[in-house]
């Protein structure tokens, strides 16, 4: 009999190289777990291809891809620089992630964001400490 029933199947078989694969705490609700599949599997194989230590930038920092790798890279000691639109949205990420460290939140709509978004992503530092660097650099 043909039992290849395309998504209908009993076993699958994946390839460990290939496939992200990750424990779930036996404590976790199968919602739970359906509900941050999407975004959270998204993001961990976007950052298993990047050093400890790296600076990444995160484009679209308030979706749900975005968040989940801010979050995820800020817990695997990665610097992560968020570029989201809008004053409310920079500062919503700011205060949820001020405790998992190094996550800069750059406003990408303001006039001149470059210039705050050059130093914090080239060095890694978080907006108010390039503010400080740029202070003291002046004078």
């Amino acid at each position: 009999s043909d039992e290849r029933h395309g998504c209908w199947q009993n076993r699958i078989v994946l390839n460990p190289h290939r496939a992200l694969i990750v424990p779930v705490p036996v404590d976790l609700g199968l919602n739970q777990v359906a509900a941050g599949t999407t975004s959270t599997v998204a993001a961990l194989a976007f950052l298993r291809h990047f050093a400890p230590g790296s600076v990444i930038i995160v484009t679209g920092a308030c979706g749900a891809v975005g968040l989940a790798t801010l979050q995820l890279g800020a817990l695997r000691g990665f610097r992560m620089i968020g570029l989201v639109r809008g004053a409310e949205r920079a500062c919503w990420i700011a205060k949820e992630l001020a405790s998992y460290g190094r996550v800069a939140v750059v406003d990408v709509s303001v006039p001149e964001w470059e210039k705050v978004a050059i130093p914090v992503c080239s060095r890694g530092e978080t907006r108010s400490e390039a503010a400080a660097r740029a202070a003291a650099e002046t004078g």
